[in-house]
C-alpha cells in the first residue's frame, strides 16, 4: 500500500510569506476656505419632520412661493430628506428666517442658516430626537482632485 502524503509534503496548509499591504498615509493640503464659506453664506439649509406625510419635491416649489421673496431661492434635495435654498439677496434670506416657524402638509420644517462648521445638534429639535441628522461634507474641488492623485 502506498504511503500517504502529509499536507506539508503537498504544498497545503504552508502559509507563504506575505507582506503586509503598503498603507499610504494622505494628507490633505491646506485649503483656503473663506471663497466656500463667503459662496455658501446665502444658503438656508432645513429638514422635514416627517417625511412620511412630506413629499420634498413639492414642498420646495410650495415654499418659496409662499415666503413671496423679491429675488431668486433655488430650492435642491440634499437627501435624507434634507434640502437647501440659496438666496440672490441677504435681505430675503433675513426675510424667510425671521418669520420662522413654517409649516407644510400639517408638519413643521426646521429651517436655518447654513454654517461651515456642522455642529451634533444641526437642524434638531427636542421634540424630534430620533431625527436624521444633516452632514454635509464641504469639499472643495482641488481636495479632491488631490486626493485622487495620490490614491492613483
Amino acid at each position: 500500500m502506498a504511503r500517504r502524503f502529509s499536507y506539508a509534503e503537498k504544498g497545503k496548509g504552508i502559509e507563504l510569506a506575505r507582506s503586509p499591504p503598503i498603507r499610504k498615509r494622505i494628507q490633505a493640503p491646506p485649503v483656503d476656505t473663506a471663497d466656500l464659506i463667503r459662496e455658501n453664506s446665502l444658503i438656508l439649509i432645513g429638514r422635514l419632520t416627517n417625511p412620511k406625510e412630506q413629499n420634498l419635491w413639492s414642498m420646495i416649489p410650495f415654499i418659496s412661493k409662499k415666503w413671496e421673496l423679491r429675488g431668486r431661492a433655488m430650492g435642491s434635495d440634499l437627501g435624507n430628506n434634507c434640502f437647501q435654498f440659496k438666496f440672490d439677496l441677504e435681505e430675503d434670506m433675513r426675510k424667510v428666517l425671521t418669520n420662522r416657524p413654517y409649516r407644510y402638509a400639517r408638519w413643521m420644517l426646521i429651517i436655518q442658516r447654513w454654517e461651515p462648521i456642522i455642529s451634533p445638534t444641526s437642524l434638531s429639535d427636542p421634540l424630534l430626537d430620533q431625527a436624521q441628522r444633516l452632514t454635509p461634507p464641504l469639499l472643495e474641488e482641488r481636495t479632491t482632485l488631490h486626493h485622487r492623485e495620490k490614491t492613483g
